[in-house]
């Protein structure tokens, strides 16, 4: 209410009082109390109830489980070549390697392998096989890992756990031993390792955030693991229904395939022949292999090829138009590794060629000799031998068999046998470098490894080590999209001296007295699976077959 007193304004505020009836709280008696501020918080509680939050369930821990999935090369398998390891025990003898290699085979043939069917028992170990055991492994979930790591081993295309190797799988890459059937076995070994890792982790509040593989290969293995990538990347319904049946005790937040990490290749080399290409695994036509990689079918991929590799079946299956790739020096097996220790290289650099003369005709003034000279003289200038000549010996060996009728007119008469020749004793030591390279390029992509030991499975000699460190910065320098230094001539050379010669018109046999017309054969293709390709320079293709210069 307003007025005015004297000409002043005043006003006239009117407040209300409450009186709240109660009784009281001892004597029970009733009374009247004035609600004024005063009195408010004696009568109420100046604080509110306390109100409890919900139980919120505390958050899962999450982890990575990572898959190493290993694809052996061809004829290369792990479990025969620790048979014969076991069985024979070489390193106990303190043999030569002329010695050596007749020993493991004699020994070998005593559990029912020869010839062609024994390849994988007499074969050293990979970079498969390394890799495969540096892959670091947790035995157990502890505190704090977040990363659970297991490993798949896939032995070679054509070969087969103590059984005998495929001479169909081995030769031309399929049915049952060969590079898609190595990828249905993936997926079973898979199954395998998964409902493994579910089995540990039940009644443990764990999400596994995502499934993730490491992918390596070698030889028709690196055409399987990129077979196998391919599945990961287009969600293989095989695949997708194996890792949804495994992990069904368990919470899974990842991609229904998995995605692939890294895939590591050395030296790829499909080779698949079917009767669609004539039984030819020269051509670039891969059948139903999967060997092209788009962009995203991998988060990094890396490729590790054989500079001086050269045989007419073992052409290149090359990335390197959209993914990184070096060229190493040294034969297919010198970079995807699977030499012994040390081996005798008794060869024909030249096809074996006989003539039939009359017998007083000089052995020199032969066609098949006189060829041969020259082809001893050419030969040193091609890129894929040239390292490697000045450490061993090359000549023009020659054969007579005089056990030959005369002609028409009774003139005695003779065959001459003649072809160049190339013997020497290789390590394996190279192999160890490129293991080296692919290694700390692996774990530069995140592949969790164990630290390489000192000793003599992961060393060379001294007069390496600076040409591995070259090596290295080539390859990472490669991986990361940079120009690299190239290997001196001088340090070809030097490298020459650990590279075997793959490409060749078989091995001598020096049992036997004539050699050289004993190994004559008019069966290029079935007779010489080692030949070189033409000019000794090997045919490369890329990931859609076509042929590269």
């Amino acid at each position: 209410m307003h007025s005015q007193t004297e000409g002043i304004p005043e006003e006239f505020i009117t407040i209300h009082y409450d009186y709240i009836r109660s009784k009281h709280l001892i004597a029970n008696t009733e009374y009247s109390v004035l609600l004024t501020p005063e009195n408010y918080n004696r009568l109420f509680s100046a604080t509110l109830p306390v109100v409890e939050p919900p139980d919120i369930p505390a958050k899962k821990r999450e982890i990575v489980l990572t898959i190493g999935v290993f694809f052996d090369g061809t004829g290369n398998n792990l479990l025969n070549t620790n048979l014969r390891m076991q069985k024979c025990n070489p390193e106990n003898y303190g043999l030569d390697a002329r010695t050596l290699t007749e020993f493991n085979q004699r020994c070998i043939k005593k559990t029912g392998f020869d010839g062609t069917e024994a390849g994988s028992y007499l074969n050293y170990y990979t970079n498969i096989y390394w890799l495969n055991k540096l892959y670091h492994k947790e035995p157990e979930l502890k505190d704090g890992i977040k990363n659970i790591q297991r490993d798949i081993y896939i032995e070679g295309i054509g070969t087969e756990n103590n059984k005998a190797d495929s001479l169909w799988g081995m030769g031309l890459g399929n049915n049952d031993t060969g590079v898609i059937a190595k990828t249905d076995r993936a997926m079973i070994q898979l199954r395998r390792v998964l409902t493994e890792v579910v089995g540990a982790l039940r009644g443990k509040d764990i999400t596994i955030a995502s499934l993730q593989f490491d992918v390596f290969g070698f030889s028709r293995g690196a055409a399987a693991a990129r077979h196998f990538t391919n599945r990961v990347f287009e969600q293989d319904p095989v695949l997708v229904r194996t890792i949804t049946t495994a992990f069904q005790p368990v919470e899974y937040q990842g991609k229904p395939a998995g995605e692939v990490q890294f895939l590591g290749l050395f030296d790829t080399v499909t080779a698949v022949g079917g009767m669609l290409d004539g039984l030819d695994p020269h051509d670039g036509n891969n059948l139903a292999v999967k060997i092209g990689l788009p962009p995203g079918v991998a988060k990094q991929v890396f490729h590790l090829t054989a500079m001086h590799e050269c045989r007419y079946n073992f052409c290149l299956n090359s990335i390197k138009a959209q993914w990184p790739e070096l060229s190493l020096p040294g034969a297919h097996a010198d970079i995807g590794g699977g030499y012994n220790p040390q081996e005798e290289e008794y060869l024909f650099l030249s096809r074996p060629a006989v003539e039939t003369v009359l017998a007083d005709v000089p052995t020199e003034a032969t066609r098949v000799y006189q060829k041969a000279v020259q082809q001893a003289e050419t030969l040193p200038y091609y890129f894929a031998l040239a390292p490697m000549l000045p450490s061993g010996l090359m000549k023009v060996e020659t054969n007579t068999d005089e056990k030959v009728s005369p002609d028409h007119l009774g003139n005695a008469k003779k065959r001459v046998a003649a072809a160049v020749t190339f013997q020497r004793i290789v390590s394996n030591d190279w192999s160890k470098v490129v293991l080296r390279v692919m290694y700390e390029v692996a774990k530069e992509a995140g592949v969790v490894f164990d630290a390489m030991q000192e000793n003599n499975d992961y060393s060379w000699p001294t007069e390496l080590d600076a040409i591995c460190q070259k090596a290295l910065s080539q390859a990472k320098n490669v991986f990361n999209g940079a120009n690299s230094l190239q290997f001196s001539s001088d340090e070809l050379n030097t490298i020459g001296k650990y590279i075997h010669c793959s490409a060749n018109w078989n091995a001598v046999d020096y049992h036997l007295k004539n050699n050289i017309s004993s190994a004559v054969s008019s069966s290029e293709t079935f007779s010489f699976v080692n030949r070189p390709d033409e000019n000794w320079t090997r045919t490369v293709y890329d990931m859609a077959g076509n042929p590269q210069k």
